[in-house]
């Protein structure tokens, strides 16, 4: 079958993401040029944030659990399977249901948690979008544990070609019906698109789902049990942005927006190769884990972390010299105004800096909740979220919403360090410190000197050059991946027609 390997996976996730990233930069680029950095846009970004947090807090979690127990499920008694992917589904989704009556009901106090800095006027709009969006948390939710199946199953090429779906949904709805609905044409997109990826996931799927009446057996309340110390951890990310937008909301409006506009770019960055390898990944760690084979697992770990670093490093300089530019390109028209670059500006370079930090610490909490240790994620949640509040508070009267994402990466910094050291301790070590190093040493030089480009009097010597630089500069740091890539990538096609 295709892509059932990690490294054809990792392929097949990458290449379906960038295409869907591709695609979410059309529409980000669409919704800029239709409606900038308005305040009705700050309101329905705030209105999509509570189900995207709670969807976060239980999937995040039990995603994570899911995947090692259905293995060892699957590998110990193959019948049981389906039954325990149904009892896990059933009960997720009556929580999911629960949820979205209460965002129904509470609305108005919901948004008010979130953006305390709105007006009236902003609050009553965010609220009435929240009612529409009750339903979210349920799609979304099943979304994510059907990903986690396709995942487990190594039906990698089924799980990303899915992905690519919502922004097939999401750009069409957006445009038709935004002269009817405005902003709140972004709701609409959000709900029909998800639903559409949940279908397909399905009908991928179905084959290992198996109804029964005994939904809560002894496998699933497991689960649930190890995955209840996860909720909070699993979620550092959303509950972060809650804190982050909460502060935000008492800058002047657009800042919401702008930091959403950023968050895009980023996961365009991330997109290559980090995120399909790191899913990839967690699942042959959860299959290593289960035959305790710990030296594999180090390896697989040090391999991952040091591919990823080779292209992380490189991107995050380059996208912190040239964001101004690649912002100007994508996002200045229509609405969309220079002061809303300035502000997408300033939240991208904050927040870069994550793209290099995430994948060790993510790596080290995968390396604990395949094992079922999860005591620590609480631990690792109260720091995370009392230095994120810490740090929001000292920066933002300094730095405005630059001071917000930068106190995003000095959190997530904190985090990688502390569980990057607990992982040293039972004897795994995975992070290229020399690697790294080197990257940021060379990276701080291009940097510089693409600084002193911007003083000649042309600014065509600073981007020709500087672009070609940080080209080179990543070619040469990744080329035994992309070589890898590639061989890989036509082996998987001449198999396939096999």
């Amino acid at each position: 079958m295709i892509g059932r390997s990690v490294a054809a996976g990792a392929v097949l996730i990458t290449v379906f993401t960038i295409i869907s990233k591709i695609l979410g930069f059309f529409r980000e680029v669409l919704l800029a040029n239709l409606f900038g950095t308005s305040w009705r846009l700050d309101a329905v970004i705030i209105a999509l944030t509570p189900s995207s947090v709670i969807t976060g807090i239980i999937s995040g979690g039990l995603a994570t659990i899911f995947i090692a127990r259905y293995i060892k499920t699957r590998d110990n008694n193959p019948e049981k399977a389906p039954a325990y992917v149904w009892g896990i589904f059933s009960v997720t989704a009556v929580i999911y249901i629960a949820f979205g009556l209460l965002l129904f009901i509470f609305s108005e106090s919901f948004v008010k948690l979130f953006a305390p800095g709105f007006n009236e006027e902003i609050l009553s709009y965010a609220a009435r979008k929240l009612d529409y969006l009750s339903i979210l948390p349920l799609i979304t939710g099943l979304e994510s544990l059907f990903a986690a199946l396709l995942r487990a199953e190594r039906r990698f090429f089924r799980f990303a070609a899915s992905q690519v779906i919502f922004n097939l949904f999401a750009i069409p709805i957006i445009y038709f019906t935004a002269p009817y609905f405005s902003e709140a044409s972004y709701i609409l997109a959000w709900i029909l698109g998800n639903a559409a990826v949940v279908i397909v996931m399905l009908f991928s799927s179905k084959d290992l789902i198996k109804p029964t009446k005994f939904i809560l057996n002894k496998e699933v309340r497991i689960t649930f049990v190890l995955a209840s110390s996860l909720f909070l951890s699993s979620s550092l990310g959303n509950i972060n942005k809650i804190v982050d937008k909460a502060f935000v909301s008492m800058l002047p409006s657009g800042r919401i927006a702008g930091m959403q506009y950023a968050t895009t770019l980023l996961g365009i960055v991330s997109s290559i190769f980090i995120t399909g390898l790191m899913m990839t990944t967690h699942t042959e760690m959860s299959e290593l884990i289960s035959k305790e084979q710990f030296d594999k697992v180090q390896n697989r770990m040090k391999k991952t972390l040091d591919t990823i670093m080779r292209m992380a490093i490189p991107l995050v300089a380059w996208l912190t010299v040239m964001s101004r530019p690649l912002i100007e390109l994508i996002y200045e028209h229509g609405e969309f105004t220079p002061e809303s670059t300035l502000i997408v500006q300033i939240a991208l370079i904050g927040y870069s800096a994550t793209i290099v930090i995430s994948p060790i610490s993510g790596l080290a909490s995968n390396y604990f909740y395949i094992q079922g240790k999860v005591r620590i994620a609480i631990y690792i949640a109260l720091l995370s979220i009392g230095s994120n509040i810490l740090f929001d508070w000292l920066l933002i009267k300094p730095f405005g919403v630059g001071g917000i994402t930068a106190a995003t990466s000095i959190v997530v910094f904190i985090n990688a360090m502390v569980l990057s050291s607990l992982v040293k301790r039972e004897g795994i070590s995975y992070v290229p410190w020399k690697r790294i190093g080197k990257l940021v040493l060379i990276s701080i030089v291009l940097v510089s000197v693409a600084q002193l480009l911007k003083m000649l009097p042309s600014p065509y010597y600073y981007l020709i050059i500087g672009n070609v630089a940080f080209a080179i500069f990543i070619f040469v740091s990744a080329r035994d991946i992309i070589k890898t890539i590639l061989i890989r990538s036509f082996g998987a096609i001449r198999n396939s027609r096999k």
